[in-house]
């Protein structure tokens, strides 16, 4: 996951998880290579959050009940995020 620059360790890739808390939660987690050039659909870089969990090591959501962490974890479920309509859009920077 890290790779060296010179003297410097740098990750060879970020994430970012976002969650809609709730009695139901829902979240999406993404890995993002650091070569990436700003214009590849975003739903490319779509991973589980136990994919997430296993490459850094951490465990994001330790307090939720075993019956919601789970499933939460394990799937990737973009139903009701309207991902379609942003992850085809061009990069900011161009």
């Amino acid at each position: 996951f890290m790779h060296r620059v010179g003297f410097t360790q740098v990750p060879s890739a970020f994430y970012k998880i976002i969650v809609v808390p709730g009695e139901h939660p829902r979240a999406l987690a993404f890995l993002i290579p650091q070569t990436v050039s700003g214009d590849e659909p975003l739903d490319r870089f779509l991973v589980s959050i136990d994919e997430l969990e296993a490459r850094t090591r951490l465990d994001f959501f330790p307090r939720l009940p075993e019956g919601v962490e789970t499933p939460l974890e394990a799937n990737i479920e973009t139903k009701g995020w309207a991902l379609q309509r942003v992850a085809r859009r061009p990069g900011r920077y161009q």
